[in-house]
């Protein structure tokens, strides 16, 4: 009789646990979403919680929901188990300080990157890093493990923000990154860089960057009046992780029949229309969306 106590009163402890668990995820969520739309983007988060971006956006869409929240308060403790460990530390953000910090390389207040110099006696390779968050979201990071393999062997490293759909629509978050590349190559003598080994990596919708700039015919305009533009935005190489090789839409509804993956709100944003109506759009849209695509 004891025992069948004991085990209700467990039981009821551990329920009584797990509600109060799931009303003060609710709670967490309710105060970060500020402009109460049900989601969540990396801005809305406090600036402590924006390294954990990464894993509560699960599917890389741009956005965490109430649902994806929740099951990411419910996982276990990965700091815990010992199996974890690596991952954790490749997922660290880096704490070194950039030898040069919020660099304005555009006009637009997120056209900023910070940059780290390796040591070395003559001109580096650069790697760019580009952030994700559904072009909505994000801001310049760079992994610990990255910056301190990369520094090591003597690449240097920027990572670059950019404008989102919300205040410019595409092309814009592609031609700033194009941008911040020329602007490292006009910087390549004073920052001891090697201006013909150059690569990007980025995940979501920093991998789709990456792709395109790394595709794309270079955009060098030799006689621009501003120095900056007459830098190639050419790329030796990228790598990437959940990157998407195309963002038209008709595409993505070739692709993925029957589903409605090709109306999703942060496309719908990229490109500031109304896909549900994709067979009834003026030529010019259809034209951006093959000039943005990998």
């Amino acid at each position: 009789m004891k025992s069948l106590t004991m085990i209700i009163t467990l039981t009821a402890v551990a329920l009584a646990v797990r509600s109060d668990n799931a009303q003060q995820s609710n709670d967490r969520f309710k105060q970060w979403d500020s402009n109460n739309d049900g989601k969540l983007t990396s801005d809305e988060l406090p600036k402590q919680a924006r390294g954990r971006w990464e894993r509560l956006d699960a599917n890389r869409d741009g956005v965490v929901t109430r649902e994806e929240f929740a099951a990411f308060r419910k996982k276990p403790n990965r700091a815990a188990r010992p199996d974890q460990t690596s991952r954790r530390d490749n997922n660290r953000l880096a704490q070194t300080p950039p030898t040069f910090r919020d660099v304005k390389y555009g006009p637009h207040e997120r056209n900023v990157l910070d940059f780290w110099q390796a040591e070395s006696d003559r001109p580096t390779p650069v790697i760019v890093c580009i952030h994700g968050g559904g072009f909505t979201g994000g801001d310049k990071r760079v992994r610990f493990v990255t910056l301190d393999e990369c520094l090591k062997s003597g690449i240097s490293v920027a990572a670059i923000t950019y404008r989102f759909s919300q205040h410019s629509p595409a092309p814009a978050s592609f031609t700033d990154s194009a941008r911040a590349i020329q602007f490292i190559r006009h910087k390549a003598k004073e920052w001891n860089v090697d201006p013909t080994r150059f690569g990007a990596t980025g995940g979501s919708a920093g991998a789709g960057i990456s792709l395109w700039l790394g595709f794309h015919d270079d955009m060098a305009d030799p006689k621009n009046e501003d120095p900056v533009l007459r830098q190639s935005t050419r790329l030796s190489c990228m790598f990437v992780s959940n990157g998407q090789t195309s963002y038209d839409p008709r595409f993505i509804r070739d692709l993925l029949p029957g589903t409605n993956t090709y109306r999703h709100q942060a496309l719908a944003k990229l490109f500031a229309t109304d896909l549900t109506k994709l067979d009834e759009l003026p030529a010019e849209k259809y034209r951006l969306f093959e000039e943005i695509s990998p």
